[in-house]
């Protein structure tokens, strides 16, 4: 992200870069900044407008916060940015694990990433496919031998550590966010739907093969996961939510809530609200692992109250 100062404080915006999937994204905006900390930004990528709510650090090297859809703000991402430097800084390293013996392309972000990439000797850089100064793509196999745990990276100096897990299997997944909630809307009304987006976090249960205990390892968001929600109980059965209150895709885990307002198809023509379980499922070993979550499908909400 390039920053250019017009005036004290307003800025104008150009972005760059990709997605995981190497989709490249494009975009440009402006922000303000409020008492020297408090960045709020707009910036559209094509028909896409996605706001920007960050806070910089008291020495102004760093900005946290979250880039989330106009309009949607349940879909969006955590953000984490980095002032650049020649100096080798790394910032994360996507996907966050490597199962044993098996073979990946990891992408390391961050400034500076011109030196060359140092890894543990059970770890065999096959080939870098890409590299420059903000991110570096590099093919990788985790040896038969390797140990399971956390790993550290580095490039140059600059040493990444414990954010790459090589794991042996998946042995649980975790939705997140735990509850959601998404909101009917739109059917000629002035409130929009509201959407929701869920996530799978996998967790090896270590060398002890006991969950909740110290050698547990946290993965990071495991994409391969297929999802589907179900009635939450038996109320929720009998009234068809799941027919009713919206659409899951199957390979994203986005909800799309109904329209809004009555609907003579269902029992004393309620409106689209359900009660559901979000459900992630995984074929791990030939075993199923799956993951629940809640969602709640309401009414819309007229009035928003302040960010606490």
């Amino acid at each position: 992200m390039q920053v250019t100062e017009n005036k004290k404080d307003y800025y104008s915006l150009s972005v760059e870069g990709k997605y995981a999937n190497g989709e490249t994204i494009k975009g440009t905006g402006s922000s303000v900044v409020y008492t020297g900390y408090e960045w709020r930004g707009n910036i559209n990528f094509g028909d896409i407008s996605l706001r920007q709510t960050l806070a910089a650090s008291a020495d102004g090297q760093t900005l946290i916060g979250r880039f989330y859809q106009k309009g949607q703000e349940l879909v969006g991402m955590k953000i984490t940015a980095i002032k650049d430097k020649p100096k080798t800084q790394l910032l994360s390293v996507f996907p966050s694990h490597i199962k044993k013996g098996g073979t990946t392309n990891i992408t390391i972000t961050g400034s500076g990433l011109s030196d060359s990439l140092t890894l543990p000797p059970s770890i065999m850089v096959n080939k870098i496919i890409s590299q420059s100064k903000n991110s570096m793509v590099v093919n990788v196999t985790a040896k038969d031998s390797a140990s399971i745990g956390y790993i550290n990276i580095q490039v140059g100096e600059a040493i990444l550590t414990d954010q790459l897990a090589i794991y042996a299997q998946v042995n649980s997944l975790k939705v997140v966010p735990s509850y959601g909630v998404s909101r009917v809307g739109d059917n000629g009304g002035s409130t929009p739907k509201a959407d929701n987006i869920f996530r799978a976090v996998g967790f090896d249960y270590g060398k002890d093969g006991i969950p909740n205990t110290e050698d547990d390892l946290d993965l990071g968001y495991i994409e391969e996961v297929t999802w589907e929600v179900v009635p939450r109980d038996a109320i929720a059965k009998k009234d068809e939510d799941v027919k009713f209150a919206g659409h899951m895709n199957s390979n994203t885990g986005q909800f799309s809530p109904a329209a809004a307002g009555p609907n003579p198809e269902r029992y004393r023509s309620t409106n689209n609200a359900g009660n559901l379980n979000v459900v992630a499922k995984l074929t791990e070993n030939g075993n199923e692992i799956s993951g629940i979550g809640r969602l709640l499908v309401a009414v819309q909400r007229w009035n928003n109250p302040p960010l606490k």
